[in-house]
């Protein structure tokens, strides 16, 4: 659901995509699709319709993978079929390899309906957002005339949650995009753009290390920092994660392997988070505590006050 926002940043899934395309067509009627992984009721009906065109023929016999994200490349193909696979002139970007997005992309050249990502890159790979679906199909359907009903109420995204440490405080906003303030000496404040599903605020000590920063969990499960980067406090590491925790001198987060990597400051060893899988993982000031998946909890990092020393269950 949309809500009170249109989210113009959020990708786009596969599902969806086949929404879009359909209503944009006048949802019309097609024999039913053979694919077994299609549950949502609202897309059985765009999915028949995109099998039955030859606009695609799943992600295998049997699957369409309605939830998987849609790529920039993919959603060549998909226009270019709908389009009536029509031939042009080659396209001149250096990161389209493979063989299948070759006239897509040419042809979404050709017709003025992508620039790309930059003058040599198309960027295939990349997810596509909403403000990207909608502005290609916008110049696809050669760029119709829009009324902008002037009732139509103003966006006022509210939140959805909020993190707090020391000198300044974020927020998840209900678009999906973060909201921070407070003291912004280091950056701590300047919230980068694109849509989150998770926002930690972290601290420092200001007699010792001033490392005051934030990391949020994006909504394409990859983390991004900011702040204060001494030690390497903003320097997330690259991979998918479900979770993530910043604390006092480090920060950690949860893959979606269920591992936990953790950077920042080791000298307490509160970067070195243990093997084996865990479902939350929290970060202190020199120390880091992970619940395992088999509902035991494990503490790494400084304990000279006995913080590490996690009780049995």
């Amino acid at each position: 659901m949309d809500g009170a926002c249109s989210v113009p940043d959020r990708l786009v899934s596969r599902g969806e995509m086949a929404v879009w395309l359909w209503n944009m067509e006048g949802q019309p009627s097609a024999a039913a699709h053979s694919f077994d992984d299609v549950a949502d009721a609202g897309q059985q009906q765009p999915v028949s319709w995109l099998s039955d065109r030859g606009i695609t023929t799943g992600t295998t016999d049997t699957t369409f993978s309605p939830d998987n994200g849609l790529t920039r490349g993919q959603f060549a193909a998909f226009l270019w079929r709908l389009a009536g696979r029509p031939q042009a002139s080659a396209h001149s970007f250096v990161d389209v390899a493979a063989s299948w997005q070759q006239q897509p992309v040419s042809w979404l050249v050709e017709e003025a309906i992508t620039t790309g990502t930059s003058p040599t890159m198309f960027s295939p790979d990349n997810g596509l957002t909403r403000g990207q679906l909608v502005t290609f199909l916008y110049r696809y359907k050669d760029e119709p005339t829009v009324t902008i009903n002037p009732d139509n109420p103003t966006c006022t995204p509210t939140f959805k949650t909020v993190t707090a440490k020391w000198n300044h405080s974020c927020a998840v906003r209900t678009d999906d995009t973060i909201t921070c303030w407070g003291d912004n000496r280091y950056g701590q404040a300047d919230a980068p753009g694109g849509t989150f599903s998770a926002v930690s605020a972290g601290w420092g000590e200001v007699l010792e290390f001033n490392v005051p920063r934030s990391c949020g969990l994006r909504t394409d499960a990859t983390i991004t920092c900011w702040g204060d980067n001494d030690n390497g406090h903003t320097d997330a590491p690259g991979g998918t994660f479900s979770a993530v925790s910043a604390g006092s001198h480090h920060s950690c987060g949860l893959r979606t392997d269920a591992t936990i990597t953790c950077w920042g400051i080791n000298r307490d060893g509160q970067t070195n988070a243990p093997g084996g899988t865990f479902s939350a993982v929290s970060v202190g000031s020199h120390h880091s505590c992970g619940l395992r998946t088999d509902a035991t909890i494990t503490c790494w990092g400084a304990n000279s006050s006995g913080q590490a020393d996690a009780p049995s269950a």
